[in-house]
């Protein structure tokens, strides 16, 4: 499990960028709303929560903030974390590969998948 972050500066523009340029949202069950990310202050509780090791797992992380899926991919996300949980290797193996696309540039990395061609 990741420590917190201490005096880490949170960009919410590049970070939200992954949330708001990605399709899959549309298939989503709901989206947290402008007004409701506002009224339950998502960003200080991203701010709170926050151990990625990577400027692409802040992005991923706020857009599951952001996003509540079915069932179906709820119990898969699980299951997922679940994995990592018990398999302290794997988790600081994928840790220290992601720990690679920490810097600025790599919030961008998601125009490339998402922007037009």
């Amino acid at each position: 499990m990741g420590t917190p972050k201490k005096k880490e500066y949170y960009n919410f523009f590049v970070i939200s960028k992954y949330f708001n340029n990605n399709k899959h949202k549309e298939k989503a069950y709901h989206i947290l709303s402008e007004k409701s990310k506002i009224d339950f202050d998502i960003d200080d509780i991203f701010k709170f929560i926050d151990r990625t090791s990577s400027k692409i797992g802040q992005q991923y992380l706020y857009f599951k903030l952001r996003t509540i899926g079915s069932i179906k991919e709820l119990k898969k996300f699980d299951e997922l974390t679940t994995l990592f949980q018990k398999n302290k290797d794997l988790s600081v193996s994928c840790q220290l590969e992601l720990s690679k696309l920490n810097n600025t540039n790599s919030y961008y990395l998601e125009e490339l998948i998402n922007d037009k061609q």
